[in-house]
């Protein structure tokens, strides 16, 4: 059973390390302070072959606006609606129920971890591919999210450009493999260690293998193996078989992808010439500008002057031939303009790349309204696809995942199905609600036109007034509770039509 699964995994790991060594340019360039693909070594730095800063800053910038666009802190980015089989009749009603499920489901998500690893997450979609885990909490958390490193993981295709595999390879003491698999099987040799060694590194190896046989629902199939034991047995440590929507904790998400592949690729990629090309200047620049200080002599060969022994400090005494010239100062050909040129072109490219550019820095004169809107316009504009994807991948599954969590913690209860015909999950992000305020404007024009060319009278005409009512609290995701209910609406069209009527009785008397 293992042997063909070990292929499969060898297979996922030969198409990851394709792209090991762009993204460990990536690294190098943008995240130095991230472990290397091709070395053990934690924590540590490579700053050192670093000269140019942008891409580094840009990066954090690039994670950070997204962080602050898609998923803001302590606020809900997404609400729970009725979904398109919900009857006319019912979606009021269940829309107010879902309201107070989506207070319940951000409640647990702003007491967890999320903020911190989402900016992990954000960080790795630079790079094109994030794998975000997310389980039940510790020490008093209900949830508690993971940013897995990429190092780690590698991906299988599935059916129809879908995810069919997710493989992991971590490290973990001895001593914490009862907590982490409490019924797990562990051979006597591993049983040793986590009694006389608990402090030793164990390699484990995660395969988790979509269940495409299930038609009727979702299911993986999580398996632990000991890394030395993987493929020459068929017992592995721990086994488990998630079933449902929600049930499975790991989430890919892509920031963009190409025809035929699995890995994301993100706008890091895209800026890569750009930054080692900036790199490359400042450092040609910084030696030039060494040479600037201190300068390039030439001598005449007297043989009194070893050069071999000249140190230019204060107080040397270099010894010269009689009739000797000493010491001549020589021009460095170097151009400082030039480089400064090609250098503030390949930062624009950085940051325009990295979407960094988009409100211009914060010294600058503040800009208008007018001139902000027009700049998150355009930003959205350029990254549509990808926050579409984005929406799709990791949004929409980490609020299924938490509600499968919470449902099964008994925290809520009765919840519908997400799966957009019961219940759908609409993004109220700072950049969705950007496209619904365009959304709104469009209504609000189109019953302005109405009202210029058939005359205020005809807008309740061609229009119904409530559906539009509706429409406009949807698209501003105005609190569904506030809405009356519709028996309660038509109870007040009625005392006022008969409010109307009564006084035009009155004068048909008088």
């Amino acid at each position: 059973m293992s042997k063909p699964l070990k292929k499969r995994v060898e297979a996922a790991e030969a198409i990851a390390a394709q792209w090991h060594s762009i993204w460990e340019e990536c690294y190098e360039y943008a995240l130095p302070n991230r472990t290397s693909f091709y070395n053990e070594d934690v924590g540590q730095s490579g700053m050192d072959k670093v000269f140019d800063e942008t891409a580094i800053i840009s990066t954090q910038e690039f994670a950070s606006r997204l962080q602050l666009g898609l998923t803001p802190p302590f606020m809900p980015w997404m609400d729970l609606q009725a979904g398109s089989e919900v009857g006319e009749q019912g979606k009021e009603r269940l829309n107010t129920a879902l309201s107070d499920i989506t207070k319940e489901v951000f409640n647990a998500i702003d007491d967890s971890n999320f903020i911190q690893q989402m900016h992990e997450t954000f960080t790795d979609l630079a790079i094109g591919t994030s794998v975000l885990s997310i389980e039940d909490g510790v020490d008093g958390e209900t949830l508690s999210f993971l940013t897995i490193p990429q190092k780690e993981v590698s991906i299988e295709p599935g059916r129809r450009d879908d995810i069919g595999g997710i493989f992991r390879m971590r490290s973990i003491m001895a001593g914490h493999l009862p907590v982490e698999f409490p019924t797990g099987i562990f051979s006597e040799g591993l049983q040793k260690k986590i009694e006389e060694t608990p402090q030793e590194k164990i390699k484990l190896r995660e395969t988790n293998t979509r269940d495409y046989s299930r038609q009727d629902t979702i299911a993986w199939k999580h398996e632990c193996w000991e890394e030395d034991q993987f493929g020459s047995t068929n017992q592995p440590i721990y086994t488990y078989d998630y079933i449902g929507p929600g049930s499975f904790p790991l989430i890919v998400s892509r920031w963009s992808k190409a025809a035929g592949e699995v890995w994301g690729r993100g706008p890091l990629i895209n800026a890569l010439p750009s930054i080692k090309t900036a790199n490359l200047v400042v450092e040609l620049t910084l030696e030039n500008a060494e040479m600037a200080i201190t300068g390039m002599w030439q001598g005449a060969d007297d043989g009194v002057m070893n050069p071999d022994t000249v140190s230019l400090v204060p107080g040397t005494v270099i010894p010269m031939a009689p009739n000797s010239s000493g010491l001549q100062p020589l021009e460095t050909p170097g151009r400082f303009d030039v480089a400064n040129l090609i250098l503030e072109d390949m930062r624009a490219n950085i940051k325009r790349a990295l979407y960094d550019e988009m409100l211009g820095p914060m010294n600058q004169t503040p800009m208008s309204a007018t001139e902000v809107v027009q700049r998150v316009t355009e930003l959205q504009r350029r990254i549509g696809s990808p926050i579409g994807r984005l929406t799709m991948e990791l949004l929409v599954p980490i609020v299924r995942r938490v509600l499968f969590l919470l449902v099964r913690k008994g925290i809520i209860q009765n919840v519908p199905i997400l799966d957009g015909k019961s219940m759908k999950a609409k993004p109220v992000s700072l950049l969705a609600r950007q496209q619904s305020a365009e959304e709104v404007n469009n209504v609000v024009e189109f019953l302005g036109i109405i009202a210029q060319t058939q005359g205020p009278q005809m807008v309740n005409v061609i229009t119904d007034p409530i559906k539009t009512a509706k429409k406009v609290a949807e698209l501003k995701n105005i609190d569904p509770s506030i809405m009356r209910e519709e028996a309660d609406r038509e109870q007040m069209l009625e005392a006022m039509q008969q409010q109307q009527t009564e006084p035009q009785t009155a004068s048909g008397v008088m």
